[in-house]
């Protein structure tokens, strides 16, 4: 249970920047430490924090997420926990149409979303994609990646990405770094990389020096680490090379260690498996791991350079159009170092499309309508109906047997003997490990896997009155494959043994959680270490029952889920209020949800929410005057009987800001806190900073927290 109470105070650029360094101190304790041991892991379990929703099936576009949610779908990253007076709260970056930064307690509950610029095609179509990961600079601002979506025409002869010809007006080009405040508020372009970036890949860090690092593509196609510094200049830290043999790159995961230096993984693409050209030679390379001290001038050198016999690093950029429904947004290969001399990383197959069974069998005489490439059930993906009707691939199609679910491997940090395959991947134990690695808390490297585990699942929304019968048109889906849900692993590195020939004699591996669609989701996107004891992560798709506003039942949603990992939560308590601030007579949303809790009472300074509440709900708020509204929500532990209550949420009806910046806020709504007195909290505000200035500034519509 958070305990941590709710503190008006004002964002002055030292105090902001104070705090954050304390932040950036505390999230390097669990990465690169001995920190403190998690509790016995018997008791630590992966726990469901909240389920997107979206507008409903498409062929139900009327119906709904529940009263009082807002629609947000697929999240492309793992979430970033922020600490502050306010509370803690994970930002996760959602959707693509439209983007949005989903905002949620650490414990279950409800989200809410922040609207992200949108830039229209001179056709109408929306033109971003929100990307990757995003990330906490020294002064408290989060900083996350736009791009332009996936787009039909033909593909570029060196960055393989498909081309588009742009809006003159549009702010995105090839890609662009958006900052905003440290609640996901008033975002807007860094202009320094307007036009300087080139298809970025969605991967984002922040180096000891308080530097936003990424990865693009670079003009050559073989990408390149870029530099955003506290003063938002854009530098080049490294373009890679050419591959061999012609393949064409793609830069991976990164990863800082405790003493700055930079580690990271780029991609070989040898080809759509099952065409011809495809490379299948068994020394095949597929990629590099490289460390580079980003201070140092000439200090790149490359650590692993693994075969095909080895694996592969995934050879997909996440925001082409040959993404499906979020199933590749960011599945990228990482690495992680743990401070004990070895870096660790993962391998799996290099693409998640591959040739058709019907183009096997029909060879170079493919008649069929459309492209002849299917999708690889070990990348989750169950969308099986091509255009013929005819069944994709399934993974005996794969080209090859290497390693064909995925490894995961450790090589010297300082790039002496060999690597070492620790694990090889069952399938029953987790199939296509992908997305960023974290060290727990107990010592011990955690990564996620695409599909695997012993969960079985459609991607289709399950109707509770007829559960084996999913919603929406099944025309041609009778060939579907139910494939695997993904699973949570970890390698305790002290479990490790290596005898004198320097065979893995013992891996440390260890399986932790499987993940199942309608509990904790399906299609994990990886893990990372918060700075609160806890690993947090994200599902692509996946989600608990609910009811939407049409009164009809689900069973389960697909539109992904936000975890943890650790301690069992205590009893909690969460109230919102969206949008915080209308004018009078407008209309607002005060949602709340409990978990662990019961016999819960409703408080507020206006009286106009009081008395005996359902655990969960929602009621709508229409033509209040003019004033500032405070709600509370108190209920019963059901474990201890001790009283647990939510933090106040507002909502302000054309109240005048308390300060003169003209820009203020407060919000409270998360984890639980001792009760607070409405009516002494009723006039107190929080501070908000304006833009970052130079920034270029843009309306959004937004609910704000």
């Amino acid at each position: 249970m958070d305990d941590t109470p709710v503190y008006p105070f004002a964002h002055s650029r030292a105090g902001r920047a104070a705090r954050a360094w304390r932040m950036l101190a505390m999230l390097a304790v669990p990465a690169f430490c001995a920190p403190p041991a998690m509790a016995a892991e018997e008791t630590s379990v992966v726990t469901h924090i909240t389920s997107f929703h979206d507008s409903g099936p498409e062929e139900y576009p009327d119906d709904g997420p529940p009263k009082g949610w807002p629609a947000a779908r697929y999240p492309t990253g793992v979430p970033l926990l922020v600490q502050g007076e306010n509370g803690n709260f994970l930002y996760t970056p959602t959707g693509r149409r439209p983007v949005l930064l989903s905002r949620v307690a650490t414990t279950p509950s409800q989200y809410q979303v922040e609207s992200m610029p949108a830039w229209i095609y001179e056709d109408g179509r929306i033109s971003t994609y929100v990307g990757g990961n995003i990330v906490q600079r020294p002064d408290g601002d989060l900083v996350g990646i736009l791009a332009p979506t996936d787009s039909p025409g033909p593909r570029d002869p060196v960055t393989r990405l498909y081309n588009r010809v742009w809006n003159d007006t549009s702010e995105v080009g090839a890609g662009v770094l958006y900052r905003a405040d440290f609640d996901g508020a008033n975002a807007a372009v860094i202009p320094a990389t307007q036009g300087a970036l080139v298809h970025p890949t969605g991967v984002l860090a922040i180096g000891p020096d308080g530097a936003v690092y990424g990865a693009d593509m670079g003009p050559a196609g073989n990408g390149r680490i870029f530099r955003l510094d506290a003063e938002d200049n854009f530098s080049v830290v490294h373009e890679f090379e050419t591959p061999p043999t012609g393949m064409k790159a793609l830069p991976n995961g990164l990863a800082f260690d405790a003493d700055g230096v930079l580690y990271g993984v780029v991609a070989y693409d040898r080809g759509v498996p099952g065409f011809p050209g495809t490379l299948t030679d068994p020394d095949t390379p597929t990629g590099i791991v490289y460390r580079i001290d980003p201070a140092s001038a000439g200090s790149f050198q490359v650590l692993y350079a693994p075969t095909l016999r080895h694996g592969e690093f995934s050879a997909e950029h996440p925001m082409t159009s040959s993404s499906v429904n979020g199933t590749r947004q960011y599945a990228l290969a990482y690495v992680v170092a743990p401070g004990d001399g070895w870096l660790y990383g993962t391998t799996s197959i290099g693409n998640c499309q591959l040739a058709t069974k019907a183009y096997h069998e029909q060879g170079s005489s493919w008649v069929g309508s459309g492209e002849p490439t299917g999708s690889n059930t070990l990348c989750a993906n169950n969308s099986f109906s091509d255009p013929d009707n005819i069944l994709y691939s399934d993974p005996d199609w794969y080209d090859v047997d290497y390693n064909r679910y995925g490894t995961v491997y450790r090589v010297r940090t300082d790039g002496t003997g060999e690597a070492q395959i620790l694990h090889r991947f069952s399938d029953t134990d987790g199939a296509t490990p992908r997305g960023p690695l974290a060290v727990g808390p107990d010592g011990a490297v955690y990564g996620t896997t695409m599909s695997g585990g012993s969960n079985q699942s459609w991607d289709e929304i399950a109707l509770k009155d007829n559960p084996a019968y999913p919603v929406g048109n099944l025309n041609g889906r009778k060939n579907r494959h139910v494939v695997t849900d993904g699973v949570l692993w970890r390698i305790r590195p002290a479990g490790v043994q290596v005898d004198p020939s320097g065979a893995v004699t013992a891996s440390g591996f260890e399986l932790v959680h499987e993940f199942a669609k309608a509990q904790t989701g399906k299609r994990p996107t990886g893990v990372v270490a918060g700075a609160d004891g806890k690993l947090y992560g994200s599902t692509v798709v996946g989600g608990r029952s609910w009811i939407a506003s049409s009164g009809t039942e689900y069973l389960y949603d697909n539109k992904g889920t936000v975890w943890s990992y650790g301690p069992p939560p205590a009893a909690s308590v969460t109230v919102t209020v969206s949008p915080a601030e209308i004018a009078a007579g407008g209309t607002a949303e005060l949602t709340w949800t409990s978990d662990r809790a019961r016999d819960c009472v409703a408080s507020s300074s206006h009286r106009d929410w009081t008395g005996a509440q359902p655990a969960q709900g929602s009621i709508t708020f229409t033509g209040k005057a003019a004033g500032l509204y405070n709600y509370s929500l108190s209920c019963v532990d059901e474990e201890t009987g001790l009283t647990v209550s939510s933090e106040l949420a507002i909502l302000r009806v054309d109240t005048a800001p308390s300060s003169n910046d003209g820009n203020v806020e407060q919000y409270g709504n998360g984890g639980s806190s001792a009760p607070l007195i409405l009516a002494a909290l009723s006039g107190l505000a929080l501070l908000r900073r304006r833009p970052q200035a130079g920034a270029v500034s843009h309306l959004l519509k937004r609910n704000r927290l």
